[in-house]
């Protein structure tokens, strides 16, 4: 596993686990970004876009519009793999 899909295995982590402690209500994009940052994984606008939606791609999040831009959630699934009750490729286990 190449250096760069480390960093975006971690992300894609990071990402559900901050998804899970808003669930259910979902994290707006450019809050979701902040929140990333603070936590030591900055990362762009597009790296964010691209890993929520790939992980709806693989059932673990959604999207939806709303006045103030896209806002992302955790499904079921998503919270079982950020809690590390349930695996999911691509993503790597809490520690």
């Amino acid at each position: 596993m190449t250096f760069a899909e480390r960093v975006r295995q971690d992300r894609r982590l990071g990402i559900l686990r901050l998804l899970e402690a808003a669930h259910p209500v979902g994290l707006r994009m450019a809050l979701l970004r902040d929140l990333l940052a603070d936590g030591g994984r900055p990362a762009s606008a597009d790296a964010v876009r691209t890993d929520v939606a790939w992980l709806a791609e693989q059932g673990l999040a959604t999207t939806a519009d709303c006045e103030d831009g896209l806002v992302a959630s955790a499904t079921e699934r998503g919270v079982d793999v950020a809690l590390g009750r349930a695996r999911s490729p691509g993503v790597p286990r809490p520690d």
